[in-house]
């Protein structure tokens, strides 16, 4: 791990505006992995001719503190991009401002009756509280009319492993 060269420019464009330290591992050919400490944030970095672009990346680890919320919606065929479209709007619009979210990741099935919802929260309380805001209400009301049901559980990791 060595330090990135990256920090200004990570909080020049607001991903990392209160980090005093950023951790780059993988850094190779223009690329670079960098770790926010003090968060749960990745950056990916991918240098092309022109610009440098910095993605954040999900983090599954078990030692997160977070808890992580899968939610499986049934839907017909025909209504799943729909309801994937509502779920994205309502993570853009409403989610990314709750206290305590991290982040969302919207999955479909390649059969089309299946939408997956896979989101981090800080905390059980942060997601409850979530749950209580009237403007999140209305858009998980909206999803919930699309879907012939939906089975929303919390979990926490137990296991990761990836290949090397």
């Amino acid at each position: 791990m060595q330090r990135s060269p990256w920090l200004n420019l990570l909080r020049k464009h607001d991903y990392a505006p209160g980090c005093v330290e950023v951790v780059c591992s993988e850094v190779s050919f223009g690329s670079c992995r960098c770790y926010v400490l003090g968060t749960h944030d990745i950056l990916e970095s991918t240098n092309n001719t022109r610009r440098r672009r910095w993605q954040r990346m999900v983090t599954i680890a078990k030692d997160n503190d977070v808890v992580t919320l899968i939610n499986v919606f049934t839907v017909a065929p025909e209504d799943q991009q729909r309801l994937v479209d509502v779920l994205v709007e309502a993570t853009q619009a409403v989610m990314r401002k709750q206290p305590g979210f991290i982040s969302a990741n919207i999955h479909k099935s390649l059969d089309g009756t299946r939408v997956a919802n896979y989101a981090q929260w800080r905390s059980k309380e942060a997601f409850e509280a979530m749950l209580r805001d009237r403007e999140a209400a209305e858009h998980m009301g909206e999803a919930a009319k699309i879907a012939e049901r939906f089975e929303p559980h919390l979990y926490e990791v137990s296991f990761v492993d990836e290949s090397k």
